[in-house]
């Protein structure tokens, strides 16, 4: 509050406040504190042309309130516009970006739309493998993800194979699937 009676609401810092308190608001499950804060915050940053993650993490936010909300067509919506504004600002083969088609498959998956779901993660994890080793746990979630969701659209021989991959792999360094 103290950013609001001391900087231009069109302030990247001020802007930056008002999304970190929508943020958590939302976090903490305070959908009527949060929200306002971040479409307000997302005004902000259209007036102030500014984009990048802080826009990302806006709309991500708000994508969330809307797949909690069984709204899973705002959901996806928002999540498109995030991934856009990932692979605007770092590129579409960035590590950015795989952040991006991941918040997308879980809105396919929220939304029943496995198969859509499956193609995000596998995108996602395809971008991973180039920034991260290939056993790290980020990576090896990321292909049990796409397992699951491969298992959810009914491809039960193929999500086996990335299920029994991934599972392998993270007994050899520790860790849960999904």
């Amino acid at each position: 509050r103290l950013s609001a009676a001391s900087l231009a609401k069109t302030d990247p810092l001020a802007i930056d406040a008002l999304s970190k308190r929508g943020a958590l608001a939302i976090q903490g499950g305070d959908y009527a504190a949060g929200e306002p804060a971040l479409l307000e915050a997302e005004q902000r940053l259209r007036v102030a042309g500014i984009g990048g993650m802080s826009l990302v993490g806006v709309l991500d936010n708000l994508a969330v309130v809307e797949m909690d909300r069984d709204h899973t067509d705002a959901s996806l919506a928002l999540e498109r516009r995030a991934l856009a504004e990932r692979i605007r600002t770092f590129g579409a083969g960035a590590a950015e970006a795989a952040a991006g088609y991941n918040n997308l498959g879980y809105g396919f998956e929220g939304a029943g739309q496995f198969d859509a779901a499956a193609a995000a993660y596998e995108h996602a994890y395809q971008i991973d493998l180039k920034y991260r080793q290939p056993d790290s746990y980020d990576v090896l979630t990321g292909l049990s993800n796409w397992g699951w969701t491969l298992m959810r659209a009914g491809h039960v021989l193929s999500a086996r194979k990335l299920l029994a991959q991934a599972q392998v792999a993270l007994d050899r360094v520790g860790g849960k699937p999904r």
